[in-house]
């Protein structure tokens, strides 16, 4: 019965290869090689020697399925077994709902803490959805513009098994071109479609759930791979694996003015805010095609500023992706062009408080704006100095040209700020017996507190909680009086912008593996490798760059990326009068902080 199964399943031309003087049944090898046996043949040819087969009892699972992997998931499950926190007992997922699981099963047969499983899988799905959207855009707009065979790699030091592991781990294959991207991301997708469908409808048990979640975590960092291949490749982001090893020590260089305090007075500032580089690319070229470089600002928060940062070494790196509002209410920006992002705000709400236009180019529209895609660049860059608030446009092409035009037509702004003394006015309003925004704030911040200083001192007193405020507006929801605490922060912020500059690196792309094996003969001095992960927003907002100075300055191999490099960067070392990425190199070496990139 089996081996009808087989070769029902396999044409027998292709059924069999070999290996040196081996001869390889790939029936035995893959549960189901349909479609993708030529992928098994390449990597079998690349990636195995004859003894490796012989010795080893290996199964492949090409474009693989959450239950493929099981066997690596039960291993780290059972040594570290998830711990649910915030309970929610009542289940409303299906039309026989709501069930209360704390009384027993559902109609449908979930448990209670299969169900937190389930509900963990969802965030992780939700959490992906915006990067592999982005992945999307950004593949398909590179396939139009260069074509399916366009080659891709890492850079030049990496080999090809050395690229793109998580990619050709997951699918099987070494990817050469954007039609293998195409390929892959559109594995992921499906597998991210199946991950949400479990994430509502099944019904198996916690360890199916965290295994599905496991999952989707790795089809992220694929969906990641294929993104980092697509900017390097096709848009010129720098990498250091098309330099010289021995350059890395020096490269590259500290040379990415950060902060608000940098952005130049009297220069039109555009804005980028969300995760697709795509519209900055173009208004960038626009820009150097105009010899307009020196007169405009750029500037992004977050990773597309990191992205940014990595072809064009102007850029203003305002801060983290989740301080976003904070920076787009102080009004710094005369244009803003916006994209979906991993933090959720406002835009158009906080753009109009402070007469900044918005750009808005993602393919989902914002805030019932009409799309407007097909006007003439000329009808829009008129309309938008003429009054209007916002646009939607979804060519990127055409988005660049008229972000830098606007900018350059807009006749300058009012200064919508409260005043020293307002703030105080407005602090009188704060009750000594509420302190409800304290226990509505996410970081605990003594808002309330700091309110009531502020009668007497001023904005100074607000300095310690607008650091660690994330704008959120929860406090604001939670005040009796209705105090702007919001505007009282940014009143607060705008006193500190002078001081608020930082310098840091531009991402340096992947590490290829020559890189690791030299730094390997130093690791015996070293306590380890230290990853850095954060999206910022923390209750200090120095916590990271300190963290990040004391490992590495105690000998650590540190790697960070993302709005966590942005906020190290503004670590600042008085007795070296330095930043820490002054401070410190960029190669992957003992001592040393490699920031990859967004």
């Amino acid at each position: 019965m089996e081996e009808k199964l087989i070769k029902k399943r396999f044409d027998p031309e292709k059924r069999f290869m070999e290996l040196g003087k081996t001869k390889i049944d790939l029936a035995r090898l893959c549960r189901d090689a349909r479609g993708v046996e030529d992928d098994l043949r390449q990597a079998i040819k690349e990636d195995w020697g004859e003894a490796r087969y012989n010795d080893w009892d290996t199964r492949l699972y090409p474009f693989a399925e959450a239950s493929d992997l099981v066997v690596q998931d039960d291993v780290l499950l059972n040594n570290y077994p998830p711990l649910y926190t915030d309970i929610q007992t009542v289940c409303s997922d299906c039309d026989n709902g709501p069930c209360d699981l704390e009384n027993g099963k559902g109609l449908c047969g979930l448990d209670l803490d299969p169900f937190q499983a389930r509900l963990s899988l969802r965030v992780a799905c939700r959490g992906c959805q915006s990067q592999f959207m982005d992945t999307r855009d950004l593949l398909d707009y590179a396939i139009k513009e260069f074509g399916l065979d366009k080659e891709v790699s890492l850079g030049a030091r990496h080999d090809i098994s050395d690229q793109a592991l998580s990619i050709a781990i997951l699918t099987g294959q070494y990817v050469r071109n954007l039609s293998h991207l195409e390929r892959a991301l559109a594995y992921a997708e499906a597998q991210l479609n199946k991950l949400f469908l479990a994430s509502h409808q099944g019904t198996g048990s916690v360890f199916d759930f965290e295994n599905m979640t496991f999952h989707c975590g790795s089809v992220l960092l694929l969906v990641q791979g294929v993104s980092e291949l697509v900017k390097g490749s096709c848009f010129g982001f720098q990498r250091g694996a098309d330099r010289d090893k021995l350059e890395m020590d020096h490269w590259p260089p500290p040379n990415i003015s950060g902060g608000l305090g940098n952005i130049e007075k009297g220069k039109p500032v555009i804005a980028f805010v969300g995760d697709n580089f795509l519209p900055a690319w173009s208004a960038i070229n626009h820009l150097k095609d105009k010899g307009l470089t020196e007169r405009f600002e750029i500037c992004a928060p977050g990773p597309v500023g990191l992205d940014i940062a990595r072809f064009y070494d102007r850029v203003r790196i305002v801060g983290t992706m989740v301080n976003a509002g904070k920076w787009i209410r102080l009004g710094f920006a005369d244009v803003i062009v916006a994209s979906t992002g991993c933090s959720h705000l406002d835009i158009l709400g906080e753009a109009k408080r402070v007469e900044s236009k918005v750009i808005w180019v993602s393919p989902q529209g914002l805030g019932g704006l009409p799309d407007r895609t097909d006007s003439p660049g000329e009808e829009l860059i008129d309309d938008l100095i003429g009054g209007l608030d916002a646009v939607w446009v979804r060519d990127v092409d055409k988005v660049g040209e008229i972000a830098v035009r606007v900018a350059q037509g807009l006749k300058g702004r009012g200064n919508y700020l409260l005043s020293e003394e307002k703030v105080k006015e407005e602090a009188k309003r704060c009750r000594e017996d509420c302190d409800l925004c304290f226990n509505a704030c996410p970081n605990s911040l003594l808002i309330g507190q700091a309110v009531r200083k502020a009668r007497e001192e001023g904005l100074s007193a607000l300095t310690p909680i607008e650091k660690g405020c994330y704008f959120c507006g929860k406090c604001e929801q939670q005040c009796p009086e209705k105090i702007p605490i919001r505007d009282l922060i940014v009143a607060a912020l705008k006193k500190r912008v002078p001081d608020d500059k930082f310098i840091m690196r531009s991402g340096r792309g992947s590490v290829p593996e020559d890189e690791i094996a030299r730094s390997a003969f130093t690791l015996m001095n070293s306590p380890g490798f230290c990853w850095i992960l954060s999206c910022g927003g923390g209750k200090d907002i120095e916590d990271v760059g300190w963290l990040a100075n004391e490992f590495t300055g105690k000998g650590c191999v540190t790697l960070i990326a993302g709005c966590g490099a942005v906020e190290a960067a503004r670590y600042f070392d008085r007795e070296a009068g330095k930043f820490l990425f002054e401070k410190f190199t960029c190669e992957y070496a003992v001592k040393n902080i490699s920031s990859l990139g967004g």
